[in-house]
């Protein structure tokens, strides 16, 4: 009976040095892999968030600017550069846009890259855009009416790529004219006056 106690009490001992020991030796990661379509539509939420409690409508997502996202991060990642214009001819989004027929009449771009955890990722691309005048001008620009997001994952960093757009055809409606002013009332005609009674 003590003898499997012991066998017991030496098993568990072992176990837990095996686990207390592969917990020393695990190597951790410097960053952890994030879903590149959580990560882009996470910070189309925060974009859209902080226009609408800025005054301004959401932006429509498009499909067709994730796309042209998607290309800009993963080649700034494959290539190892960091730019809005791309290398080694100097094109920008303008071009990529038009090269994909792409209708616009206004466009901004915004890029960022992080080494930020998985779980802060997005909200520090987020921040960034937000704390940079420019990109947040991008952001709180009423001309725009569509955007699409993408970010790709080159451990140990993360690209995050951001377009937007204003079409012409969306273009926001005229202010409404304003209502005539109410012709003013004509004014009551004097009385007339009483004749002097004949004396």
């Amino acid at each position: 009976m003590v003898s499997r106690k012991i066998q017991a009490r030496t098993r568990g001992a072992t176990l837990a040095l095996v686990l207390g020991l592969s917990m020393v030796t695990a190597q951790p990661r410097s960053a952890e892999a994030l879903d590149p379509v959580s990560a882009a539509d996470g910070l189309i939420g925060l974009t859209n968030l902080n226009r609408t409690v800025n005054g301004l409508p959401a932006l429509l997502v498009d499909g067709d600017l994730s796309r042209v996202s998607r290309s800009r991060s993963d080649d700034m990642i494959a290539r190892n550069y960091f730019a809005h214009e791309i290398p080694p001819e100097g094109r920008t989004v303008v071009d990529l846009l038009r090269a994909s027929a792409i209708g616009f009449r206004s466009v901004g771009e915004n890029i960022e890259w992080n080494t930020a955890a998985e779980a802060a990722s997005v909200q520090f691309a987020s921040n960034d855009f937000l704390n940079s005048p420019h990109h947040r001008t991008n952001i709180m620009n009423a001309r725009y009416t569509r955007l699409g997001a993408a970010m790709t994952e080159g451990l140990p960093k993360r690209m995050y790529a951001v377009v937007f757009v204003g079409r012409s055809e969306e273009a926001a409606p005229p202010p409404p004219a304003p209502e005539p002013a109410p012709e003013p009332a004509p004014e009551p005609a004097p009385a007339p006056e009483p004749e002097p009674a004949p004396a």
